[in-house]
């Protein structure tokens, strides 16, 4: 067998060579070192004094150390760009490089949980299932990220009610709601306990475990329609927050701030009459401490839109209030203001995300975003109507329709209400319903039946009406401000 060209040592006396492997017969016969036939390296720009290229240094164990030789090449350590920062002194790198060394989860899991047997199952199912369900990013899902470690890393009454209240969304979408009852009357027993407690000031992290038992047990509510403690819970997680705003040592999480707004924000639409003087909303956006135009998982789109969202429920408020023209000003500037924001609004996904997952969750990430901005912008034509919006207006529901068709599964019920009211023709409302069995299969969550049965009553109310005067345009929300106990399309 002969190689395919030269060995090195010939090519360099350029003489020619008779490529025998391992070894050409040239070098043996002369006894010199045959440098073999693979690739060699030269460096760039370095030169001998012939002007050539020079080979580049190579490390060779010594054949005595046999264990070297059979590890050689093995192990590797990488060099990237926060090692080359670090070592030049940059500010940059040395920031990352502490923060990586310095900075500990709040909360670890315990070494030896005491959960076992069907909770340890109803656990697992929450951290596979349920906490990829409500959240529509994964590398920062605080579902899991955030409520496992708080639930596990001790045994009290704070962390005990969490823990149940997740058991309890667990067993409810699994098993049926007579397996949730105890979880869940635990997880409210628990919670009682703890706050009537004298300790709650004492551990700096109490409060967050009280804050998110308290959200679970409303997103218990979610899923079981006929719970109907949803404001409860709320209302509580509340008090929490404007406890905790007077202590500066006792801020809750970002996770849970964000996903208290979500619940706030989108009760108020449901509720505007609940809206109280304390503006917890305002409150959860300042205490975010993140960028407006980052898509949070369990918001499904950005801070900044939940905001806009805030002020348009607050818009409606006081223009359903006014009856003289010159009061409606004000509003008419708000929604200048609001349509310019979100225009201008570009969502964008965390860095994290980027890294950690496939392009089609990244795409979809996007695309749900999207059909917030969008749904937005429909339900700010509707609360402060401007000339020209019927023609913006079916421009916005083919881009939503167009979003629709790239999503193979639906998992944010408030566009999907947005966009579903404003469809007026039958080839729109058919992918609408389609759409709702879809997700009523794939989620299993009692809010989706009520939503759709809200959807099919303004329809019916729709074309009923559809030779009446059209410059009295029926409401779509006062469809959902009749008495439910939960805002289904949170």
């Amino acid at each position: 067998m002969k190689a395919q060209s030269g060995c090195w040592t010939c090519k360099k006396r350029k003489i020619g060579c008779d490529r025998t492997i391992p070894n050409c017969n040239n070098c043996s016969r002369t006894s010199r070192q045959c440098l073999g036939y693979g690739l060699r390296l030269t460096w760039p720009g370095c030169r001998n004094r012939h002007g050539r290229g020079q080979d580049a240094l190579t490390y060779e164990p010594p054949s005595s150390h046999t264990t070297l030789k059979r590890h050689h090449g093995r192990q590797f350590i990488s060099f990237g760009e926060m090692d080359i920062l670090a070592s030049k002194g940059h500010a940059f790198g040395l920031d990352l490089w502490e923060k990586y060394l310095v900075e500990r989860p709040q909360f670890t899991l315990s070494l030896h949980s005491p959960i076992v047997g069907q909770d340890a199952i109803l656990l697992d199912y929450y951290e596979s299932v349920i906490s990829t369900m409500v959240s529509t990013t994964s590398a920062r899902n605080g579902f899991s990220n955030e409520m496992l470690p708080m639930a596990l890393s001790c045994r009290d009454a704070s962390a005990l009610a969490l823990s149940n209240a997740m058991l309890a969304i667990s067993a409810y979408h699994h098993l049926g709601p007579e397996s949730a009852a105890r979880y869940k009357l635990d997880a409210v027993s628990r919670l009682s306990e703890s706050l009537s407690g004298h300790d709650s000031l004492t551990y700096s992290h109490v409060s967050d475990v009280q804050l998110a038992a308290c959200l679970m047990l409303a997103m218990y509510s979610v899923f079981d329609k006929n719970d109907g403690s949803w404001h409860i819970h709320l209302h509580g997680s509340s008090g929490l927050v404007q406890m905790s705003a007077g202590c500066q040592h006792r801020t809750p999480s970002t996770f849970l701030l964000t996903w208290l707004l979500y619940y706030q924000v989108l009760g108020n639409f449901a509720h505007p009459s609940h809206i109280s003087s304390y503006d917890v909303g305002a409150v959860c956006i300042q205490g975010s401490k993140l960028e407006d135009d980052y898509i949070i998982g369990h918001l499904g789109c950005s801070v900044e839109i939940l905001e806009i969202i805030h002020e348009i429920n607050g818009l409606r408020s006081r223009t359903s209030r006014s009856a003289d023209h010159q009061s409606l000003q004000p509003g008419i500037e708000s929604r200048i203001w609001l349509d310019g924001r979100l225009q201008a609004l570009n969502q964008r996904l965390h860095p994290d995300e980027n890294l950690c997952t496939t392009p089609a969750e990244r795409c979809r990430t996007l695309i749900t975003a999207e059909l917030y901005r969008l749904a937005t912008i429909l339900y700010l034509q509707r609360v402060c109507p401007m000339e020209g919006d019927h023609a913006r207006r079916v421009g916005y529901l083919d881009q939503a329709f167009y979003a629709y068709a790239k999503l193979e599964s639906v998992s944010s019920p408030w566009p999907l209400f947005v966009v579903a009211c404003e469809s007026r023709k039958d080839e729109q409302r058919m992918i609408i319903l389609e759409i709702l069995d879809e997700m009523d299969r794939a989620r299993s969550i009692g809010n989706i039946s009520d939503m759709r049965k809200a959807i099919e009553m303004y329809w019916k109310q729709c074309d009923l009406r559809v030779d009446m005067d059209q410059t009295r345009q029926l409401e779509w929300w006062r469809f959902v401000d009749c008495g439910i106990t939960v805002p289904w399309f949170v």
